[in-house]
């Protein structure tokens, strides 16, 4: 069974608890539109090579798709059809007048000039732009893009079609009409669910696997409210110490690109997956996906688990699908700030609207925080993980 039918296997079978069928949920099985396109990109050195890129329009049935754009060698269209679905599912989650749409381009975008950069970006528009826009579909920045990539895609797409809209993609910068406070979203969003979880952060004792900008950003907040970050962990190594770590240390250790393991107070330096065996209130994933699975689930010691990045937990064991006596706060709506800070970017945008961050992080909260209620209700209502209570509860705004 791929991937994909095996998600949408687990979330067709909460239908039970919705007024509906699985019959009626037919529509979710197959994506409404598959593009797969190539497209030259003229390098530096004058060769051209010729790139294939993938966009998923997954659903539309609450309105125009939306989903990011990730640059990696690792991105094909079985990965981009399983991330379009979940944010169909999220998009519906959070109440947004959105469907669920991903894409990508299978590139190395480490050895890449700025010059190439732009060209891959805006041969990927041209190859998409007859299926994208304000009102079809809106892509965002994910894996290996970001605000200036979004920048040119926004130019591009102004260019091809002799308009002046900003709509058609999200996650721009500030001065190109871009959202205060969309940089800090998923991260802060993360926070809200934690906040609403915990009710009490002070004193929490919390693991950080994953110090980018989502990592960093609810590491911050939790700081902030009380918490004490008592293991981190990035790509170079992990650091624990039981009384607590200097997060303004970790942060600037980032800040100038540096690890983690370069940490010069006093800690423990731990090895590949041994961050997973230290006791901790919260454990927040907040960088890969597949980070628990079947070969290591057993060692995980943390009570409740926050998953901040796509899929960290691999549910390919029957052993541990329920993640036995372990409470899961699901990526569906852990990491759902991102989305909910597009969603205020492009009603600014269509509205020639601004908002400060204190609106946006306002904005927020109230709509994270509603949801959350309203998952945590159903979950305890129903006698389901929060996992499945977010399915369900995102099914029932499909209906």
């Amino acid at each position: 069974m791929s991937q994909y039918a095996n998600t949408l296997s687990k979330i067709l079978e909460v239908t039970s608890f919705t007024n509906k069928d699985s019959t009626y949920f037919e529509f979710l099985k197959v994506p409404e539109k598959t593009i797969h396109v190539s497209f030259p990109v003229r390098l530096d050195n004058d060769e051209t090579i010729y790139l294939n890129g993938f966009r998923v329009i997954h659903n539309r049935k609450r309105g125009p798709s939306k989903g990011g754009i990730r640059f990696t060698e690792c991105v094909n269209m079985n990965e981009v059809k399983l991330l379009a679905l979940l944010m169909t599912l999220k998009c519906s989650l959070l109440e947004l007048p959105y469907g669920g749409g991903k894409g990508g381009v299978i590139i190395n975008t480490i050895n890449l000039s700025e010059n190439e950069l732009e060209q891959v970006t805006r041969g990927f528009v041209r190859g998409i732009f007859d299926d994208i826009g304000p009102h079809k579909d809106i892509p965002a920045p994910d894996m290996y893009t970001n605000s200036k990539i979004m920048d040119i895609a926004t130019n591009e797409y102004q260019k091809i079609s002799k308009s002046k809209t900003y709509a058609t993609f999200t996650g721009k910068s500030i001065k190109n009409k871009g959202l205060e406070g969309r940089t800090e979203s998923t991260g802060f969003g993360g926070f809200v669910c934690a906040r609403n979880f915990f009710k009490d952060i002070n004193g929490l004792k919390v693991n950080l696997q994953g110090l980018g900008n989502a990592g960093g950003t609810i590491g911050k907040y939790l700081v902030d409210a009380g918490a004490k970050i008592i293991c981190a962990s990035d790509s170079k190594g992990s650091i624990y110490n039981k009384n607590g770590l200097d997060y303004q240390e970790i942060l600037k250790l980032k800040s100038s690109k540096r690890s983690v393991a370069l940490y010069n107070q006093e800690h423990d330096s731990l090895e590949k997956d041994e961050f997973l065996e230290k006791d901790c209130d919260l454990l927040i994933l907040a960088a890969n996906e597949n980070v628990i699975n079947s070969s290591n689930y057993k060692k995980v010691k943390g009570k409740v688990i926050l998953e901040l990045a796509n899929g960290p937990i691999n549910f390919d064991s029957i052993d541990f699908q329920e993640m036995k006596n372990k409470i899961v706060i699901p990526d569906i709506l852990a990491n759902s700030g991102g989305v909910v800070g597009s969603y205020l970017e492009w009603d600014n945008n269509l509205k020639n609207k601004k908002s400060s961050k204190t609106e946006t992080l306002e904005h927020l909260d109230r709509k994270i925080s509603k949801v959350f209620a309203r998952v945590l209700k159903t979950s305890e209502d129903l006698n389901i993980n929060l996992r499945k209570a977010s399915y369900v509860e995102a099914l029932k705004n499909l209906t």
